[in-house]
């Protein structure tokens, strides 16, 4: 502390908290505090400054290293067929990308590291720092123990999460407000739970269907419970989810159906919509604008719904969406994460209406048992292995201004996603 011109060997020292210790550090020219902590992540806090070396009420920021793999030639030359590479980088549990990191240093151009296989790793790109932990709930302990939870109506100021306790209890969050208690129709537990801005199912444990009444913008938690009339030839029903124009279902036969939400209405029949060739699938998930539809099947891969239009409501085929094995899987307006069974969490890229499979996926730090992400991906809430909630808050670490110029000029974007989102998080091999 005190370091100036009179004093450049400074007055003092002050200890800074730092992420399970520290084993390398450095400050950039921007006023980015860098550290890398004894489990090999790479980590930043903001507004380090001669006069606020360890500023009150900040934190450490972690970044991804591992999201997206360019092995050869400059970031300019590779970004645009960074699809055709991740694959390799997936397929390999040893990559240097996933490796814990040594040490990093910074300067006017960028960010070094070098990981523990000795390679050497630079990036010139705006990156996203992430930082996880419990919500601050009235009235309920952070200690509280979740079967589920449902962002999928959270947006930053307005709306509600949906959580689900391992006895039933059904509780509607509201943003800054206290959670709402939600009576559940008598002699039943909910086992699934789906929400959207118009509606609400539930699935009981013995497979009968539930729609929450009363739903508006005015009452989003609804006002009372109405089962829902299925057709004979449907199973009993395992996986539920709703958008705001159309409900999806799986049956424990595999077989996938979908209801149709008209202005206000909902139609009277759900429509077979079969599975993918022989595949028995077991969960179904339906964004909030009902054109991208993705499943999962009892092995653990995933499927895409494609041909989905207002001619055709329930699509025309089924495509796989390579290089994971799933076990849980949220989608935004914008993106499609999923839960690995190994417990890592990764966001499909380049996801769109005319490309509704995605180009190539990128991993996110941290390993939890769930996710739902919020409308507009602000927020992820998660569940850990023991149903513990928690909530990823981001910040952006703005790479220097004119090497995010070039890039932003050079790279292009990836489909559907905002041009100046493209090359964030890109690592380059030296």
């Amino acid at each position: 502390m005190g370091i100036c011109d009179s004093c450049p060997l400074g007055a003092s020292w002050q200890e800074v908290d730092n992420p399970s210790g520290v084993s390398s550090i450095c400050i950039s020219p921007s006023g980015h505090g860098w550290c890398i902590n004894n489990l090999g992540a790479a980590c930043f806090m903001p507004d380090v400054s001669p006069d606020t070396p360890s500023p009150d009420g900040k934190q450490w920021w972690q970044v991804s290293l591992g999201q997206q793999l360019m092995k050869e030639g400059s970031i300019l030359s590779t970004i645009k067929d960074a699809s055709a590479r991740v694959t390799s980088l997936w397929s390999s549990k040893h990559s240097d990308l996933e490796r814990p990191v040594k040490v990093i240093t910074c300067s006017q151009l960028g960010v070094s590291v070098i990981t523990s296989s000795s390679a050497l790793l630079f990036s010139t790109c705006d990156m996203v720092g992430m930082t996880y932990h419990p919500p601050a709930i009235a009235a309920l302990a952070s200690t509280a123990i979740w079967l589920l939870t449902d962002a999928s109506t959270a947006y930053h100021d307005s709306g509600l999460v949906w959580l689900l306790s391992p006895t039933g209890e059904l509780f509607g969050l509201p943003r800054g407000g206290r959670p709402a208690p939600i009576q559940l129709p008598e002699g039943q537990l909910m086992q699934r739970l789906s929400a959207s801005n118009r509606c609400v199912f539930g699935l009981s444990g013995d497979g009968t269907l539930f729609m929450r009444t009363g739903v508006s913008p005015y009452c989003a938690t609804g006002t009372g419970w109405d089962a829902v009339s299925l057709p004979s030839s449907m199973a009993t029903p395992v996986s539920i989810s709703c958008g705001n124009t159309s409900a999806w279902l799986v049956d424990n036969k595999g077989q996938t159906w979908m209801r149709a939400c008209q202005g206000e209405e909902w139609a009277e029949e759900w429509q077979s919509v079969g599975h993918p060739g022989h595949i028995k699938l077991v969960q179904v998930v339906v964004g909030p604008g009902g054109w991208h539809v993705w499943a999962c099947d009892a092995s653990g891969d995933l499927h895409v719904r494609t041909g989905i239009a207002i001619e055709t409501p329930t699509g025309t085929g089924w495509q796989t969406a390579p290089d994971i094995v799933a076990s849980d899987v949220s989608i935004s307006d914008t993106s499609v994460w999923v839960r690995c069974t190994n417990g890592d969490i990764v966001r499909r890229a380049g996801v769109s209406p005319i490309n509704p499979v995605g180009n190539y996926w990128r991993r996110i730090p941290g390993s939890f048992a769930a996710v739902s992400a919020t409308p507009d991906d602000d927020e992820l809430w998660l569940l850990d292995d023991n149903g513990r909630l928690f909530i990823r808050d981001t910040i952006v670490y703005s790479a220097p201004t004119m090497m995010t110029a070039t890039m932003s000029d050079t790279a292009g974007s990836d489909s559907g996603a905002p041009e100046n989102k493209t090359a964030l998080d890109t690592w380059e091999f030296v």
